[in-house]
């Protein structure tokens, strides 16, 4: 692991709320898009309200550079050495998004 990298417990001692695990930009993986599977790139992460998680994937089909924003379930890590990595929020933030939003 790296310096950079935090640990559960490292989030857990900084008061951040359930961490949420991600693969990074830069993973190599299967994309399966209207019943048919092609190879791309993961080149952002999102994380959306309800901690839905969301992949900009980029592949190439037919000459033509195609992105899209997926779901996790439809991206399939193939590189293994890859690791998921740990994501989360100060608790004070995710109070005041709670709060904009009008959910309890």
């Amino acid at each position: 692991m790296r310096e950079s990298e935090l640990t559960r417990q490292d989030m857990e001692r900084a008061n951040m709320s359930d961490p949420i695990e991600v693969y990074k930009p830069g993973a190599r993986c299967k994309l399966a898009i209207d019943d048919e599977e092609f190879h791309g790139v993961i080149t952002a992460v999102g994380i959306f309200y309800g901690d839905v998680v969301k992949y900009r994937c980029a592949w190439w089909a037919s000459r033509v550079r195609y992105e899209a924003w997926l779901h996790a379930v439809e991206v399939e890590v193939v590189d293994e050495s890859e690791e998921r990595r740990f994501a989360g929020f100060a608790r004070k933030v995710e109070a005041a998004i709670k709060e904009v939003a009008g959910k309890p």
